[in-house]
C-alpha cells in the first residue's frame, strides 16, 4: 500500500521509506539531496529516499516506467557511490554525442577518454535521461510498450543498445524486484 502526503508547491526533497514490510511511506525533506553534507557511501534505500521521486516526476512527464528510471539511476550510478556520478551528476551513463552543448567530463567506459554528458544537480540528469530516451529514434518501441511492464522495458533497453553489458535487462529486473520498484509505477504526481 502506497501512503503519500504531498503539495507540489512545498516539495523540497521527497524521502521515500521502505519498510521491512515492503510498505512505503514519503516524508518531505527541507534539503534537496545535492545540499545533504553527509559524505558517506549511500545504501540502496537511501538512494530511493532521495530519488525516488524523480523517477516518478519523470515517468509522468514521459512515460517511462519510474521502476526503470530509478533501477537504470542505481545500476549506472552504484547506487550514487561512483566517483564518476558524484563528479558528473550523471546517474545514467549519458555519453556526450555530437548534439550535446552542455557540460562534459571525459570518463573511460568502454573506450578510454569517452565523453560524458555533466550536470549541475542529480535532478538534470533524471530530467535529461527522460528527454535522451523520448528524442532518440532507436528507443520509439519502447513507448509502445505498457508503461508498467518493466521486464519488456529492461529488455527492450538492452535490444536498443543501452549498455554493452549483456545481463543489462536481467540486473534492472533484479533490482527492481529486490526492492519492490514497481510500486513507483503506479504512484500518482502529488
Amino acid at each position: 500500500m502506497i501512503f503519500y502526503r504531498l503539495s507540489l508547491l512545498s516539495i523540497l526533497c521527497v524521502c521515500i521509506t521502505v519498510s521491512s514490510t515492503n510498505s512505503w511511506a514519503i516524508s518531505i525533506n527541507n534539503k534537496t539531496p545535492e545540499e545533504k553534507t553527509e559524505k558517506r557511501v549511500m545504501s540502496q534505500k537511501d538512494y530511493l529516499s532521495q530519488y525516488g521521486y524523480f523517477a516518478v516526476i519523470s515517468m509522468h512527464k514521459y512515460n517511462i516506467p519510474a521502476s526503470i528510471i530509478i533501477a537504470q539511476g542505481m545500476l549506472e550510478s552504484a547506487y550514487g557511490n561512483s566517483s564518476f556520478s558524484k563528479i558528473s551528476n550523471n546517474h545514467f551513463g549519458i555519453k556526450c554525442g555530437e548534439q550535446w552543448k552542455g557540460n562534459s567530463i571525459t570518463h573511460q567506459d568502454d573506450s578510454p577518454e569517452e565523453c560524458f554528458r555533466s550536470y549541475s544537480s542529480v535532478y538534470a540528469s533524471f530530467e535529461d535521461h527522460g528527454k535522451f530516451l523520448k528524442s532518440r529514434i532507436w528507443y520509439n518501441s519502447l513507448f509502445m510498450l505498457d508503461p508498467t511492464d518493466y521486464k519488456s522495458w529492461a529488455r527492450g533497453l538492452q535490444q536498443a543498445g543501452y549498455a554493452t553489458d549483456p545481463r543489462y535487462a536481467e540486473k534492472l529486473i533484479d533490482i527492481i524486484e529486490r526492492y519492490n520498484l514497481s510500486q513507483l509505477d503506479e504512484m500518482p504526481l502529488i
